[in-house]
């Protein structure tokens, strides 16, 4: 087949080495000519269909839905993102350690579960209503969960 020529004529790159004893360097000359040339762009890949685009399940004022985590990010909020973290999966001690962990925390959680929005507005969003973005996510990881969605 035209691909495994191709793939052999890749593995087979000739190459001259020159050695020079003065100065102890070696250079090696590539045949690129012996490279087959990207001819297709990797295709788009869609969410499947557990994963579609939505929007958050609450808003982001939505504290009268959920008054648990807004008690627990009021009275101790650096706790609760530690344990948002570890329901997102991630090590409860990262949030500790980088900077602004209410953006990163939002940003994997709308990427991973196909949540419409931009790094722009999540950066915006965070930055000036961060508990309230603690809140909503909290809410959407409790919506997925009840719908029977597992957080990849």
């Amino acid at each position: 087949s035209t691909w495994g020529k191709t793939k052999m004529a890749a593995a087979n790159v000739n190459t001259n080495t020159n050695t020079n004893t003065n100065t102890n360097t070696t250079t090696q000359v590539f045949n690129i000519n012996a490279v087959a040339p990207v001819v297709a762009q990797p295709k788009h890949v869609d969410l499947d269909p557990m994963h579609e685009r939505r929007d958050f399940s609450s808003g982001l004022f939505g504290c009268l839905e959920d008054c648990t985590s807004c008690l627990c990010v009021s009275l101790c909020a650096q706790f609760y993102l530690a344990y948002l973290y570890n329901r997102e999966g991630t090590c409860p001690l990262t949030c500790m350690c980088m900077p602004q962990p209410i953006m990163i925390l939002a940003i994997v959680h709308r990427m991973k579960n196909g949540i419409f929005g931009s790094l722009l507005g999540d950066c915006l969003v965070t930055s000036c209503c961060g508990p309230c973005s603690m809140c909503q996510v909290a809410r959407d990881m409790d919506h997925i969960r009840k719908a029977g969605y597992r957080i990849d």
